[in-house]
């Protein structure tokens, strides 16, 4: 398969090679190919380039080698190390610039996908911005060349403070360029999973496995340690490229092509493809709640508003898919009905509950069910203000055979009038936020016609906050360039990211709101304490949103990580993202946010600012870019 194009965890054929010595280019590739592997990585360090760098030259005589097509998706550059001289002077950094520059236009000449930077390791503090200019310098001429930057995966804290600050300086000066990428080394120890997360929300392209690293097991096949096996199986999550690196083997790729050909189980690479192989055909399969969420993954989706939108028919069959949230609400409104309700009836009288937000009928469904099950008889009236979905209602009565029993009505339920009461209001305006889509302003407009005593499901919601890394989403926000879209929520199935800190309790509504002077606006200040206590390095680019809701009694739905309703997936987290990243120091223990929920006579928005490690301007001030229409 092409480099590049791997987009699922579904075939196997994902793997490079980066050889120690190499022949020809072509030979090398039919070489690997015959093995399993998909691309090799080759030299940029041509002696017609006059670079002045020693050993090893490159197995390129020129851009003839190859077809175009092949230079694309079959071979990565690989750039110079930095001369042991670059960080002593002037006139060794100016030499350093000008080979990469030499490299790098090489690389763009042959249409190559990729170039592996020099490792972090072997560039000094001094260096380092020299290499980050000549990348951008590159970038700036609208080349596709991807730059990977070398970054071994330190077990030490010192080590990988410098390793990434040194990343960090490449990406930040390159402006944080969609093309800028991560090559990750790993080494033969590592550190513990919770150390590696950072490397989650990190653009990692590719995850460089030296020979070295592998061990023998009895058979004398090729193995890795339990560590590295479940590291890359996270790793195949999001779609890395792995490239082997022959660090201790002695074999010349290409030089043996003939041979290969003839007994290719020969081959001395075959075992480590086949070992790599193994691994990622073993992960597990993805289950129906994962396939479905699939196409989602980091795919930024504006919040729903349906209040100033009527939605379409298949938003509501989406969410009609998830059998979970339904049966979570049957229960709900049983439970309810239990309670409330002696040899069926309420106060004498058979029992009124009022589904407001019915849309297509689920919770109608639902609430009926659970009235058969309790062995009672209701009155229901289903409240939709979407006309469209009003003529689905009005179907599914006369399919259904509801009768006098349950009443559509087409209103806004937060100007009908009627004089009926409800004993039990159903609702599920709920957004990933808790209170994003309005459920306060419906339901504390709907409660005028909700009985004394009555009951509201739910009865309760909460919202809570985490810092979140996540290069993926950060650059997809910023590829939609309008200012205001980046400063606006989004629902998103995150993927690709890495919680920085606990998450928070926000804000908190309930459900009739007793209060005699309703007022929806809310503010806190929160402090987040970093995992591992902000001991290592990273960088912070938004704030995941979730939310707990209490339908009734201990019945509840959430998509907070901690308590998540098993097997749901109508909501997805809410992500608050900062147009400009921030770099976390080892020390920065805290993040510190202010967050607001304000509203005006017609719209209801958040605000947000950060507070530490620094200040931070006020996001979406007054709902400039992002506010939810009453």
């Amino acid at each position: 398969m092409p480099l590049g194009k791997r987009t699922d965890c579904g075939n196997a054929r994902y793997a490079g090679i980066w050889p120690q010595r190499c022949g020809g280019v072509c030979d090398a590739i039919q070489e690997s190919f015959q093995v399993g592997l998909d691309f090799v990585l080759v030299s940029l360090n041509h002696e017609k380039l006059s670079t002045g760098v020693g050993p090893p030259h490159t197995s390129i005589n020129s851009d003839l080698d190859l077809q175009a097509q092949s230079w694309t998706s079959q071979v990565v550059g690989v750039a110079s190390d930095a001369p042991d001289d670059a960080s002593s002077g002037d006139q060794g950094v100016a030499s350093a610039a000008r080979v990469l520059e030499k490299e790098l236009g090489w690389a763009t000449y042959l249409g190559l996908q990729a170039v592996v930077l020099p490792s972090v390791a072997g560039l000094s503090d001094a260096i380092t911005p020299v290499v980050a200019q000549s990348v951008s310098q590159a970038l700036g001429s609208k080349t596709f060349l991807q730059m990977w930057v070398q970054v071994p995966v330190a077990s030490g804290a010192s080590d990988h403070e410098s390793y990434y600050r040194r990343w960090h300086t490449i990406r930040a000066l390159s402006d944080y360029h969609k093309q800028v990428k991560v090559a990750l080394v790993l080494g033969a120890e590592l550190p513990d999973k919770a150390e590696l997360e950072v490397w989650l929300g990190e653009p990692v392209r590719c995850v460089i496995i030296p020979i070295s690293c592998f061990v023998f097991n009895s058979k004398g096949y090729p193995t890795l340690r339990r560590g590295h096996q479940d590291f890359l199986s996270r790793l195949f999550c999001l779609g890395v490229q792995v490239v082997i690196r022959e660090d201790s083997l002695d074999h010349e790729l290409g030089a043996d092509a003939v041979r290969t050909a003839q007994d290719p189980k020969g081959n001395p690479l075959r075992n480590y493809y086949e070992y790599i192989s193994y691994l990622f055909r073993r992960m597990p399969a993805l289950t129906e709640n994962e396939e479905a969420e699939l196409e989602y993954r980091d795919y930024l989706q504006s919040p729903l508003q349906p209040l100033q939108d009527h939605l379409e028919s298949a938003t509501y069959e989406v969410f009609e898919r998830d059998a979970t949230k339904y049966t979570t609400y049957e229960e709900a409104v049983f439970r309810c009905l239990q309670d409330r309700c002696e040899g069926g009836l309420i106060d004498g009288r058979k029992p009124v509950l009022m589904v407001v937000g019915a849309g297509r009928g689920p919770l109608v469904l639902a609430s009926l069910r659970a009235a058969k099950r309790a062995q009672v008889e209701l009155r229901v009236f289903a409240v939709e203000k979407n006309p469209n979905a009003y003529v689905t209602l009005l179907h599914l009565h006369r399919r259904e055979n509801w009768g006098d029993g349950v009443t559509i009505v087409h209103r806004d339920m937060r100007s009908w009038d009627t004089r009926e009461r409800a004993d039990i209001m159903v609702s599920e305006l709920l957004g990933s936020f808790g209170d994003n889509e309005l459920s306060p302003e419906c339901l504390d407009g709907a409660q005028r016609f909700l009985a004394p005593n009555g009951t509201s499901i739910p009865q309760s919601y909460t919202s809570y906050l985490a810092p979140v890394s996540t290069s993926k989403l950060h650059e997809e926000i910023r590829n939609l360039k309008d200012p205001k879209l980046q400063e606006m929520p989004y629902v998103v199935k995150l993927h690709a990211h890495c919680l920085l800190a606990p998450n928070r309790e926000v804000f908190s509504f309930e459900h009739p709101n007793p209060a005699d002077q309703i007022d929806n606006e809310r503010y806190r200040s929160l402090s987040f304490r970093r995992f591992g206590g902000g001991r290592r390095p990273g960088v912070l680019h938004g704030f995941a949103g979730y939310f707990e809701s209490v339908l009734y009694g201990d019945v509840t739905l959430s998509i907070r990580p901690e308590t998540h309703t098993e097997s749901m997936f109508s909501w997805f987290p809410i992500y608050f993202p900062l147009a400009r990243p921030v770099y976390l120091r080892p020390g920065d223990e805290e993040i510190a946010v202010h967050f607001w929920r304000r509203s005006a006579r017609h719209k209801v928005w958040y605000e947000y600012a950060l507070a530490s490690p620094e200040m931070g301007p006020l996001v979406n001030a007054d709902g400039a870019s992002y506010a939810a229409e009453l």
